[in-house]
Order: C-alpha cells, then sequence, then structure tokens
C-alpha cells in the first residue's frame, strides 16, 4: 500500500513537471507569434537607442550637432569633404570612399555602410545611396 501511494506520488510529480515544460515551450512560441522576438535591430520596429540619446552621443565625442535625415529607397545624401554621417536604420552602400571612423578603415565605393558606424566623407560630393528606406544622422 506504501510503495503504491509512493508511486502514485512520483507519476503526480512527473506529470507537473511535464506540463510545466509544455507550458513554458507554449509561452514561449506564442511570444514569438506576437511579436516579441521579432524586429530589426535598430528599425523602428525594435529601437536599441533612442534618438536622442545617438544625438547625445554623438555630439559629446565629436562636438557636433547632427541632424536626422529620412530617406527613401534609392535616394541618396551627400556631404562635402569633412562632414560626418551615422546609419541608425535601413540599408546602403557608400557613395565614393568613406573613412570609417569606428573601425579606422576606409570604406571603398559602392561597398555596404554599417549601421551605427560614424563615416567621415574624404571628397566633396561623398556621401551614401540607399538600398532601403531608413535614417541617418548628418553633420550637416
Amino acid at each position: 500500500m506504501i510503495e503504491e501511494k509512493r508511486a502514485n506520488r512520483r507519476i503526480k510529480i512527473s506529470c507537473f513537471v511535464a506540463l510545466g515544460i509544455i507550458a513554458t515551450a507554449i509561452s514561449f512560441g506564442v511570444g514569438t507569434k506576437v511579436g516579441a522576438a521579432t524586429g530589426e535591430p535598430g528599425s523602428m520596429t525594435d529601437p536599441l537607442i533612442t534618438e536622442s540619446y545617438l544625438e547625445q552621443r554623438l555630439s559629446q565625442f565629436t562636438g557636433g550637432t547632427y541632424s536626422l535625415v529620412s530617406l527613401e529607397k534609392g535616394g541618396s545624401h551627400t556631404l562635402p569633404a569633412g562632414e560626418r554621417i551615422v546609419l541608425y536604420s535601413g540599408e546602403a552602400t557608400a557613395k565614393g570612399n568613406l573613412i570609417d571612423l569606428t573601425d579606422g578603415a576606409i570604406l571603398k565605393s559602392g561597398n555596404s555602410v554599417q549601421r551605427y558606424h560614424e563615416y567621415l566623407i574624404s571628397s566633396d560630393d561623398g556621401g551614401i545611396k540607399m538600398s532601403t528606406a531608413g535614417l541617418l544622422f548628418s553633420s550637416k
């Protein structure tokens, strides 16, 4: 009789553990379906940082003021030599050679611009061309 009660108790505990695991799996699945794990990092649906925070940090390091520029797919933003640019969202390619101040490297014309990297325009009429719609911070 005692052994039967112990066996029943083990079965009940096993059932509760199994139900807990199943409930956790279902909760995780539902969370990802409703968008808890979707959205491209840095996009408008999943911003990693606020615009005001980024502007504050950029002005601290560069001593300048940045303005937010919104560009459509295919749009471009050109600046004179010495100006700076930071891609906040979207995808873009370099228009002219840019100096990546974040990595300390040269980005050749036509190569992909990395988000959140600060680029120095190395020649007049340099800048970026958007492959998708996006936002950028421009020193001018």
